[in-house]
This record gives C-alpha cells, sequence and structure tokens, in this order.
C-alpha cells in the first residue's frame, strides 16, 4: 500500500479548502485524458496508408479531414457546479458512419469522373503520343444504397485508453491536494508536481 504524507482528518479537511477547484481539477484530468484519446486514435486508428493489405477495422488516411477532425475535438466543460465531461470525436457524416455502422440509402451529388478510355491522344511530329483531352463523364445526382460495418475506431480507444484516463484524472486530484490550486490540463500531461 502506498504511503501518505498526511492523516485521514487532514485530507477531509484539504478536500473542504480545496472542494471548489476539485471539478476544476477533475476536468483538467479529463481534458488531459481526451487529448491523449484522440492522439491515440488518430495514430492507431485513422493513419493506415492508401494502398495496401487490408486494414479492417481501422481505416485508410485518404484525405486527412476526418484525422483533423478527430485530433481538434477534445473538449472538457462543466456541466453544473458538481459534475463535468470531457469528450473527443467527430461531427464528420462519414466518420459516425463509420464508427457506428451504417445500412440505408444516402446521396451522391452530382459529379464528373475522370475515365482513362475516354481521354484523347494524338502524336506529335516526333510520333510520340500525348494526351491532348481528358476523358470526362458526367453523374448526375442519385441515391445509392450503401451498407457501411461499424469500425469503432472511437470505442475502441476508449476502451483501451480507459486506465489511462483514470490515472490522468487522479494525477490532477493529487496535484490540487499538493499545490493547493487546480492545475491545467497541460500540467497534467507532464506530470508537474510531486506524486504525480
Amino acid at each position: 500500500m502506498r504511503e501518505r504524507d498526511f492523516t485521514p482528518d487532514q485530507m477531509a479537511e484539504m478536500l473542504l479548502v480545496y472542494g471548489s477547484h476539485l471539478l476544476h481539477a477533475m476536468m483538467a484530468g479529463g481534458r488531459a485524458a481526451v487529448m491523449v484519446m484522440s492522439g491515440h486514435a488518430v495514430e492507431r486508428e485513422l493513419s493506415f496508408p492508401k494502398s495496401g493489405p487490408p486494414v479492417f477495422p481501422g481505416l485508410r488516411w485518404k484525405t486527412g479531414h476526418l484525422r483533423r477532425t478527430v485530433a481538434a475535438s477534445p473538449e472538457a466543460h462543466a456541466i453544473s457546479e458538481k459534475e463535468g465531461e470531457a469528450s473527443f470525436g467527430t461531427s464528420v457524416p462519414y466518420g459516425v458512419k463509420f464508427e457506428t455502422g451504417y445500412d440505408g440509402t444516402e446521396s451522391v451529388p452530382a459529379h464528373t469522373r475522370r475515365i482513362k478510355s475516354r481521354s484523347l491522344w494524338a502524336r506529335n511530329e516526333e510520333g510520340k503520343r500525348r494526351k491532348v483531352a481528358q476523358g470526362i463523364a458526367f453523374v448526375r445526382a442519385h441515391e445509392r444504397y450503401v451498407q457501411i460495418e461499424a469500425r469503432r475506431y472511437l470505442g475502441r480507444t476508449l476502451e483501451t485508453d480507459a486506465p489511462l484516463a483514470d490515472r490522468l484524472i487522479d494525477r490532477a486530484q493529487w496535484m490540487l491536494l499538493m499545490t493547493g490550486a487546480p492545475p491545467t490540463a497541460g500540467e497534467v500531461l507532464s506530470g508537474g508536481g510531486s506524486g504525480a
């Protein structure tokens, strides 16, 4: 068992003194936790190359848009004087579909598509072929049926990193007790203060 430098009565007194800061400390720990988790989701689940062997259940990195939204999403805020919440994720529609799964129709907007077989080629004076026009097909707006299996890239990260989140929240509370002031998320991540 870990030894403490204060008695339970002293700890109770400190909790009364620091009680008003306890929620802020817990939110700092929660924010630190979701910052780490969002980074892990991007690294472990959303960073597979565009080509290569299958990567199920992870997702391939094509444009980086989903990765950026997850990386920028960590947030912590108070719900009431006694409760706070921390979260990370994405509001990108296809990101939500890959997390939860989807079975239904979706609208496809009108667009153009390049088609190599429709490209026009000509030979120059030296007899070499060169492309003179790119083949393009015009696709009308339409509905299509889509079935996407749930990838749970965020859910897996939450499950894997839950013990780490608990440690960071505990560290934030410990830092409050040791310093008398609620730490910032950066201080929690850096482990500033003794006993962290």
